[in-house]
């Protein structure tokens, strides 16, 4: 066996030694990660959100929304939205009435599901092929737009008005 072959075997031995070591010295069983107040069942007062998605090229499909409260899923995760509403579509705008949301921060996602497909499609790149938007427009760089971007603050008491224009 060549000094080369010796190093090279050498060296996966190392690996899966640390691997092996790792593996064992890893606790099995890790406490659950502390979970989260859920803000829609929080005592605060309610509000209501009306949103109106523009852009529709054709009315074929439907319209998928899905409200945000926090960060974890947003915004191409519907199923770990908070409210989700589908919306038939006729013209070039659709208007959606959220009620009783509680008061605090949110983030909206939309997508126009052109072929009844209840998911948003993608490329193989992983970018959306089907129109899709967020609250204030937030815009996508490198990766799908941050929930910060995105945020925006229910009043208890109130009913906020937000646009969404479809991209993409």
């Amino acid at each position: 066996m060549t000094l080369r072959a010796c190093t090279i075997r050498l060296r996966r031995s190392a690996l899966l030694a640390c691997a092996a070591l790792a593996a064992c010295s890893a606790d099995p069983v890790a406490p659950p990660p502390p979970a989260l107040p859920d803000p829609a069942s929080s005592p605060r007062g309610t509000a209501s959100l009306a949103v109106t998605v523009e852009g529709f090229a054709s009315e074929k499909g439907e319209l998928f929304l899905a409200l945000f409260f926090r960060s974890e899923g947003f915004p191409d995760a519907s199923e770990r939205a908070a409210r989700g509403q589908h919306v038939p579509i006729s013209g070039s705008s659709v208007r959606a009435v959220f009620d009783d949301l509680p008061a605090g921060p949110l983030a909206v996602a939309a997508f126009h599901d052109e072929n009844a497909s209840g998911t948003l499609d993608k490329n193989w790149l992983g970018l959306p092929i089907e129109p899709w938007g967020v609250s204030n427009n937030a815009s996508a760089f490198l990766g799908p737009p941050r929930f910060q971007d995105a945020r925006l603050e229910l009043v208890e008491g109130q009913q906020l008005e937000v646009r969404i224009a479809l991209q993409r």
